[in-house]
């Protein structure tokens, strides 16, 4: 295996609350989910619950979730085939 000379530190969320639905949902169900969800999140209750327990609030797009669930995939692929880790 080659040693590796150069690494990149990247943040992202570690942890969330994600809302998924089936993959047959309609979109405009979804999106209707979504507007729900994001004025909910931006109560002041809401956000008071959150804030006490040490997190951030804030909410996201259908759209925003799907890149946050396949990023970790899409990185570990990245890395597999950089290595050459595959079967």
């Amino acid at each position: 295996m080659e040693a590796v000379d150069k690494f990149e530190i990247t943040t992202r969320r570690s942890d969330g609350l994600g809302f998924c639905t089936g993959s047959k949902t309609p979109r405009d169900t979804i999106e209707l989910l979504n507007s729900h969800i994001v004025s909910i999140v931006a109560t002041p209750e809401y956000r008071s619950l959150i804030e006490k327990g040490g997190a951030i609030p804030e909410s996201s797009t259908p759209d925003g979730l799907q890149r946050i669930l396949e990023e970790p995939a899409t990185e570990a692929r990245a890395l597999i085939r950089e290595f050459g880790l595959h079967r």
